[in-house]
């Protein structure tokens, strides 16, 4: 039987391609596909998960002067990777970065984008949608838990490793060990804290906090808060800024010029040191 890996706009399909005809194969893929149903009026049960973040946690920030140090002293995005969202994004004060992050609601689309069920996660509302490049090259160290943005996709962090998503804090661990009660149970659960379709929500905490809840959700002893929820699949904004508030328009329009201002700003700079 094939295997399937779900992906954030992707299917991986895994087969023995000496028991399963790819063509075949091919073809009821492409059924399934056109047999799916339109998303408008199609409600899904979800769950909204409350998690704690300490924003400008001190690991994270070490992250920074790590690649600074020893990387790449002149990258954009140094010595402050938050400094660098407000910019790209147009934004008036580094907290207001903090902000968004914070009123954001973020629909978990994928787990193990950065290995061990981390989820990587959109904001449902347009107007949360904080925007960056990812680092070039990467970092070669990140700490477990990380909570980063990278295009409009933000990423906590399953464990410690290198990484590319620009940082804004730390949150609990998102992967559990399983103790080994549950481990021998007829049906374990899974050791991954989030599913795909969750609703994210971050409340900030500070760093002393953040590392009991972080030693008391690895323990078991602590559980995220959470609340049963439906997800309307029709009321989802589409690509384009068709029907969104003037509001969320304008700020749609900083944002992106915002962002063209950073590049051509590269681009100046690039071109003087060439010439130098």
């Amino acid at each position: 039987m094939p295997e399937d890996v779900e992906g954030v706009r992707s299917l991986l399909l895994g087969f023995d391609p000496t028991s399963v005809d790819p063509r075949e194969l091919a073809e009821q893929v492409a059924d399934a596909w056109l047999a799916t149903p339109d998303p408008a009026g199609v409600e899904l049960p979800v769950r909204e998960v409350t998690m704690p973040i300490c924003f400008d946690d001190p690991d994270a920030h070490e992250a920074m002067r790590r690649y600074q140090r020893g990387v790449r002293p002149d990258a954009p995005w140094c010595p402050d990777n938050v400094e660098f969202i407000r910019r790209v994004n147009g934004l008036t004060y580094r907290d207001e970065v903090f902000e968004i992050v914070q009123k954001a609601t973020y629909l978990v689309i994928g787990l193990g984008d950065v290995y061990l069920g981390a989820p990587v996660a959109v904001p449902l509302d347009p107007s949360h949608r904080l925007v960056t490049t990812k680092y070039d090259p990467p970092r070669t160290w990140t700490p477990e838990n990380a909570v980063g943005i990278g295009g409009a996709y933000l990423c906590v962090y399953g464990m410690e490793g290198p990484g590319g998503y620009q940082l804004v804090g730390r949150t609990v661990p998102v992967w559990r060990k399983p103790s080994a009660d549950v481990a021998q149970a007829a049906t374990p659960t899974d050791p991954w804290l989030l599913r795909t379709f969750d609703l994210l929500r971050f409340e900030p905490v500070g760093h002393d906090e953040l590392m009991t809840l972080r030693a008391g959700i690895a323990d078991g002893s602590v559980d995220l808060r959470m609340r049963a929820t439906t997800l309307d699949l029709g009321t989802l904004p589409g690509p384009g800024t068709d029907g969104l508030p003037p509001e969320t328009v304008e700020f749609t329009k900083r944002r992106e010029a915002a962002f063209a201002a950073e590049r051509a700003r590269w681009a100046s700079a690039a071109s003087t040191k060439t010439g130098q």
